[in-house]
């Protein structure tokens, strides 16, 4: 009898804790967190003018080539930040952006001698590391956020992953898509969500 009693408090008292566990476990619910806020990003950039501008490696050569590693300084001719559907924020005016991105394509195919970017591949990686600076423009918000995008077969996938001052608790999830404006530019779309952004 005095078993059974022990087993049945030991349980009890770990039911709490079993709670806190599992409500831990899905933070990135938005049913479970009202402070998440949708987080969208619009920005554009000259593809040829990255691309060709970029560091190429070619491996093992130039003239057999298995995996091309195209490394470039990423450089948007427009970026604007959208928190909520109601707060806009704009590279030049708000914050700066520095970013390095790595595009790595497993058994490329070339259709011109300059081997400049593939026509065709059997896998593209791409990996981009990069900061948005808000304290570069005095008068709003303070701080930077470390940011990660890698796209692959599985997907295209964007998480925060460190921030100072006023977004050092910020966390970001989001995707991306990419559509053609013409003429080379490329526009980007970011949808996901932000907690712990600043008022």
């Amino acid at each position: 009898m005095n078993k059974r009693v022990s087993v049945f408090a030991v349980l009890l008292l770990a039911l709490p804790l079993c709670t806190v566990m599992f409500a831990q476990a899905t933070p990135w619910d938005p049913r479970n967190n009202d402070k998440f806020e949708k987080f969208e990003v619009t920005a554009t950039f000259n593809f040829i003018a990255t691309i060709s501008g970029g560091v190429h490696e070619y491996i093992p050569s130039f003239e057999q080539v298995n995996v091309l590693t195209i490394t470039v300084d990423e450089a948007f001719l427009t970026y604007e930040i959208t928190i909520d559907g109601a707060t806009t924020y704009s590279q030049g005016v708000d914050f700066a952006y520095e970013g390095v991105a790595v595009y790595t394509f497993i058994k490329p195919v070339f259709g011109t001698s300059a081997k400049i970017y593939p026509s065709d591949y059997q896998v593209e990686v791409a990996r981009v590391t990069y900061t948005y600076d808000f304290s570069a423009f005095p008068g709003g918000i303070e701080g930077t956020i470390q940011m990660l995008a890698v796209a692959g077969p599985g997907g295209f996938f964007i998480n925060s992953l460190a921030g100072t001052g006023d977004l050092q608790n910020v966390q970001i999830k989001a995707t991306s898509t990419y559509s053609s404006l013409g003429g080379g530019i490329l526009q980007i779309n970011h949808d996901g969500l932000v907690s712990g952004w600043p008022e």
